[in-house]
């Protein structure tokens, strides 16, 4: 049976974002240095982190759907600084053309301001666009949990094999893979494919070749 993540880390399910990064980045430091003694010490405090970690992102997903804020993304009241419950309040409403203008016109790009911007391109599936905004928020601040779970979340979705559109796509047209080949190589390719298979069976899809 999978324990409560809140009991794990030591919180109330009622506990506020701050309060749960601050005891998460708490119980991790003191598994920090003792994950790299050697035997068993040095497992437990790996499993242990593990564990945290694990618990944390729990966490941030139930604390997500409770706010009504799709995917690994949290709300957090309790930022301190600039004002974005106007621009919550649009991506609530999924009005991303009000959101992104409230955005745009905001002259500090602090790391919220860049977290704010991957919560709109992930609503809008641009999910590449999303992990760049948030790589950045977390150049800006490396300490914040919040920013590295959901970073976690997003690559655990990119390696599942999908191909994501981004911003750069033009409507209605579609993303490649970087290993995608173009398309006429692949009929090219195919048809050789299958002149080959005929002639060894007695027949010739192909003559000129």
């Amino acid at each position: 049976m999978q324990q409560d993540p809140f009991v794990i880390l030591g919180v109330d399910k009622n506990a506020t974002q701050a309060e749960i990064d601050e005891k998460y980045r708490e119980l991790r430091h003191r598994y920090e240095d003792a994950r790299f003694l050697e035997g068993e010490a040095g497992a437990e405090a790996a499993e242990k982190i593990e564990e945290l970690d694990n618990a944390y992102s729990e966490a941030m997903r139930i604390k997500s759907e409770s706010a009504n804020i799709g995917g690994g993304f949290q709300d957090d009241s309790d930022f301190k600084g600039q004002d974005f419950s106007e621009v919550k309040e649009a991506i609530k409403n999924k009005n991303y053309h009000l959101a992104q203008g409230l955005l745009d016109a905001m002259q500090e790009r602090s790391a919220e301001w860049h977290y704010m911007q991957a919560k709109i391109y992930y609503d809008k599936k641009w999910i590449l666009d999303a992990k760049k905004q948030l790589e950045l928020a977390i150049e800006m601040d490396p300490t914040n949990a919040k920013y590295t779970a959901t970073l976690d979340r997003l690559k655990k979705e990119s390696g599942r094999g999908f191909v994501f559109p981004t911003a750069g796509d033009s409507a209605g047209g579609r993303s490649y893979s970087p290993n995608s080949t173009p398309s006429c190589c692949n009929v090219c390719s195919t048809l050789l494919c299958a002149d080959c298979c005929c002639e060894c069976m007695g027949g010739d899809l192909i003559p000129c070749c």
